[in-house]
């Protein structure tokens, strides 16, 4: 199940303060998931005891955050196999002395035009697709 946090939360290795100002030290000890900063699954509906400040993420907020980290894991795979691709088409993982290659194939990820590049001296790969949006990096 997963975890979420309260909208105050900053992280502790950084901050000694949530971003409404309460002192994690007042909440009590080590880093605990009892703590309202912390919750599992769904938000807790009604004010925690522990801090009045605590605020949590709505339904509408939580279902906006799984849809861009599922939008995310979509362009991350969609990368993954355009990164293949190339890799392919190069003849196989770059080893010392082989010399810089690029072109143009199809892109895995939407079928449009991908463009590459990959670099002798070291593999790195610099590529973009023709689609907006799609897959675009530089190594």
């Amino acid at each position: 199940m997963r975890t979420g946090f309260c909208k105050h939360f900053r992280a502790m290795g950084e901050h000694k303060t949530c971003s409404a100002g309460v002192t994690y030290e007042t909440l009590g000890g080590n880093l605990s998931m009892l703590w309202p900063c912390f919750f599992k699954g769904e938000p807790p509906t009604d004010k925690s005891p522990l801090c009045s400040l605590a605020l949590y993420p709505t339904a509408e907020e939580r279902a906006a955050e799984e849809a861009e980290e599922a939008e995310d894991k979509r362009r991350f795979d969609g990368f993954v196999r355009a990164r293949a691709a190339i890799v392919k088409a190069c003849g196989g993982p770059w080893r010392r002395g082989y010399p810089s290659q690029g072109g143009v194939i199809d892109c895995p990820a939407c079928l449009g035009a991908l463009r590459y590049s990959r670099a002798g001296v070291n593999g790195h790969i610099h590529a973009r697709c023709e689609t907006v949006g799609c897959v675009a990096w530089m190594e």
